[in-house]
């Protein structure tokens, strides 16, 4: 029998198009993709989504998937949330964004 135990579920909502609506080369996606399995040694990707959002009074659309990870949570606190910032902005510079969506909460796995 498994034993419960507390992680992270981190969450990246990334664009399918640049914001000059050029498509994100698959490239950034195998990138990221190596990223997660290296770093938090796990990835799901969701369905594609579609957001809107605003940025100083310009309203913005975006066609969006979604990577996460599970992630034991003593790990997250000590070694992945001290850097999550840093890697966000990496991000944001990779898919030429002026946002990434990045969240996370507590959750019970096996």
């Amino acid at each position: 029998m498994s034993k419960l135990q507390s992680k992270i579920k981190l969450h990246f909502k990334f664009p399918l198009e640049f914001n000059d609506h050029t498509r994100v080369p698959d490239e950034i996606f195998v990138k990221t993709k190596n990223f997660f399995m290296i770093n938090y040694e796990g990835l799901t990707i969701s369905g594609t989504s579609i957001g809107y959002w605003s940025h100083f009074g310009i309203e913005y659309k975006d066609e969006t998937v979604e990577y996460f990870a599970l992630i034991d949570k003593n790990k997250f606190l000590k070694i992945i949330k001290p850097k999550l910032m840093k890697q966000i902005k990496k991000f944001e510079k990779e898919f030429k964004q002026i946002e990434i969506l990045c969240y996370y909460h507590n959750v019970i796995s096996t």
